[in-house]
C-alpha cells in the first residue's frame, strides 16, 4: 500500500493531538518495513521544525518521502478556519489509502480517506473554543466527514458515541483505537536529575502538578479555587505549591485574574510550555496530579502521570472514567470543595496515596503505542478491502 500521512500536526510547540500523531507515526514506522509511505504537510515560521521531526521519524528509510509545502501563516489561518486546505501531494502521488489524524481535510484524493476524531467539543461545546476552531466545523466539513471519509477512528467510546448521535455516522465506519503513554513515562529513582529538573523550574518545596493548555476546558480557574479553598479549609496548601505546566491558550487571562484575586501569586507556578524530556522529572517529583478537565476525547496527561506513580484526581465526566478506569480518584470537575476535599485525602492518607500509585501505574500497562499502530494499520487493511 501507498499511505499517506498528514503530518501538520507535529510542529512547533506539540501538545495533545500533535504528541498523539507524533508518536503514532513513530510506532507505525518502528513496526511497518512494507508498505510505503508519505509525510505530508506544510510548515510556515513558528512551524520551521516540521521538516526536522519528519526526518527523525523516517530515520533515513528508503520506503518514506517526505513532503512539506511552506506556507505563509495567514493562509494557513485561512485555510485552518475553513478546512480547506488540500495539499497538493495528494493530487500526484496516488496514494492507496489517506490518514488525517489530526485535522479531517476536504480533499479530492481518489484513494481512501481515513480521519482520526478525538472529540466534538466545537460541537457540543462552542463556547469553549475559539472562534475559528469552531467556524471549522461547519456544514461543509461535517457534510465532507460523514460522506467522504471512508473510515473513522475514534479515540474513546465516549467519542465514539459523539460521532454516532451528533455526525450521524453508522457505527460500522467507527473504529475505536486508544493513544498510549511513551515509555519515558515511569517512575523515576535518580534524585540527581529530578533535583535539576525541580530547580530549572524554581519548584523548592512540595507541589500539585497540573498540566495542559491555559484555556477554559481544562478547568484552571476551579482548581485554583480548589488549591485556596485547601489552606482556608483544610490548612494544607501553606506547605505545598500548585505548579501548572502549558502555554498560554484562549481566554488565558480569567486565569491570572483568579490568581490575582485569591492572593495566589506566590503560591502558583506557571512554567509555560516546556519540552517533552522535562515532563517525566516534573510528574515524579509531584505529591499529586490533578486534572480537572471539563471535556477530553481522550486525555492523555493523567495516564502519564499514574504511569510515572504519582497518585492522580481527574474529572468523572467524557472519555476520562473509561481511561483512567480505578486507577485514579474522579471528581465532579464543577464542584470546587469536593475537588479539595479529594486533594486533601490524597495528601494527609499515606494508604489512599500508594494504592493510588499501583492502580495507576497498573492502568497505564492497559495502552501501549504498538498496539495503537497494529490497530491502525488494521484499519488501513480494512479500509483498503472495502
Amino acid at each position: 500500500m501507498r499511505i499517506g500521512i498528514d503530518i501538520r500536526a507535529v510542529g512547533g510547540e506539540r501538545a495533545g493531538i500533535g504528541n498523539y500523531v507524533y508518536n503514532l507515526i513513530k510506532a507505525i514506522l518502528q513496526i511497518d518495513k512494507e508498505n510505503y509511505y508519505v509525510l505530508f504537510g506544510f510548515t510556515f515560521k513558528f512551524y520551521e521544525n516540521t521538516t526536522d521531526i519528519c526526518k527523525i521519524l523516517s530515520d533515513g528509510r528508503a520506503n518514506i518521502k517526505i513532503k512539506v509545502s511552506r506556507i505563509p501563516w495567514n493562509v494557513v489561518n485561512f485555510l485552518w478556519k475553513y478546512s480547506s486546505f488540500v495539499p497538493p501531494q495528494l493530487y500526484y502521488e496516488k496514494l492507496d489509502v489517506t490518514h488525517f489524524p489530526s485535522y479531517p481535510t476536504i480533499t479530492h484524493s481518489k484513494g481512501k480517506l481515513i480521519a482520526t476524531i478525538y472529540d466534538l467539543t466545537p460541537l457540543k461545546f462552542p463556547g469553549l473554543h475559539i472562534p475559528n476552531v469552531v467556524s471549522s466545523w461547519s456544514e461543509k466539513a461535517k457534510a465532507f466527514i460523514k460522506d467522504r471519509i471512508d473510515m473513522i477512528i475514534a479515540v474513546s467510546e465516549n467519542t465514539k458515541n459523539d460521532i454516532m448521535e451528533i455526525l450521524k455516522i453508522p457505527n460500522d465506519r467507527i473504529r475505536v483505537i486508544h493513544g498510549a503513554v511513551r515509555q519515558e513515562y515511569k517512575e523515576i529513582k535518580n534524585k540527581k536529575l529530578l533535583k535539576e529538573i525541580l530547580t530549572k523550574y524554581n519548584i523548592d518545596c512540595p507541589y500539585i502538578l497540573t498540566i495542559g493548555t491555559l484555556e477554559p476546558r481544562k478547568n484552571h480557574v476551579r482548581l485554583i479555587k480548589a488549591f485556596s479553598f485547601l489552606e482556608k479549609e483544610f490548612c494544607v496548601n501553606e506547605n505545598y505549591k500548585l505548579v501548572i505546566v502549558g502555554k498560554r491558550g484562549w481566554l488565558y487571562k480569567d486565569i491570572c485574574r483568579i490568581v490575582e484575586e485569591l492572593k495566589l501569586r506566590n503560591k502558583i507556578i506557571f512554567t509555560g510550555y516546556i519540552q517533552d524530556e522535562d515532563i517525566p522529572p516534573l510528574i515524579n517529583g509531584a505529591s499529586l496530579f490533578v486534572y480537572p478537565s471539563l471535556y477530553e476525547g481522550f486525555g492523555l496527561p493523567p495516564l502519564e502521570a499514574a504511569a510515572c506513580g504519582t497518585p492522580v484526581i481527574t474529572s468523572n465526566i467524557s472519555s476520562l472514567p473509561e481511561v483512567m478506569g480505578d486507577g485514579a480518584i474522579l471528581i465532579d470537575p464543577h464542584d470546587v470543595e469536593g475537588m479539595a476535599e479529594a486533594m486533601y485525602a490524597v495528601l494527609t492518607d499515606n494508604r489512599l496515596s500508594q494504592m493510588l500509585r499501583k492502580k495507576g501505574k497498573d492502568q497505564a500497562k492497559k495502552f501501549s503505542w504498538e498496539k495503537t499502530a497494529e490497530k491502525t494499520l488494521k484499519v488501513y487493511k480494512e479500509a483498503m478491502c472495502n
